[in-house]
């Protein structure tokens, strides 16, 4: 038996590596086929700045209709975010919706990894992106409750959170 080359070897490495990419965009469904790769691009940098607390430039991330908002400065942005006492350190989608009511809007939900203190908690959480001009923003990570009463968000369930 011949063994093989290493041009078949790196062919099947390249296969392999293009159907899992294939299957973590499959969480966009609903967003067209050739603006996934990049909304997937940007998430993560989303969650990078997110992680490393630069909050500047999650900042500039936000959608149009949030930055231009007269309430919304970005001083009052960047001093509430940094008042909290939990903060995102990962983010992984499970799925998307496309908004019926918001042409190019899409709420991506999964599951968010957060650090408050000492202690990490997985809780489920959205965000909302959307396209303009070709790029894509984000409302802030959003967390879900259970209940309109609930005191904590609603920790994360399913078996693919990391």
């Amino acid at each position: 038996m011949r063994p093989l080359s290493s041009m078949t070897i790196l062919l099947l490495f390249l296969l392999l590596n293009y159907g899992q990419v294939a299957d973590r965009l499959k969480v966009f469904e609903p967003v067209p086929a050739n603006q996934r790769a990049h909304l997937n691009e940007r998430i993560k940098l989303l969650i990078k700045y997110q992680r490393s607390k630069q909050y500047e430039k999650v900042f500039e991330m936000l959608p149009k209709i949030h930055t231009q908002h007269p309430e919304l400065t970005k001083e009052k942005f960047l001093t509430q975010i940094r008042m909290r006492r939990a903060h995102v350190v990962d983010f992984i989608p499970e799925y998307t919706t496309e908004n019926q009511t918001i042409d190019g809007e899409y709420e991506i939900s999964g599951c968010a990894k957060v650090r408050k203190g000492w202690r990490t908690n997985k809780w489920q959480a959205v965000t909302y992106a959307s396209l303009e001009t070709g790029e894509w923003y984000f409302s802030d990570i959003l967390f879900t409750f259970s209940t309109l009463h609930a005191r904590i968000p609603t920790p994360c369930s399913s078996k693919k959170n990391h």
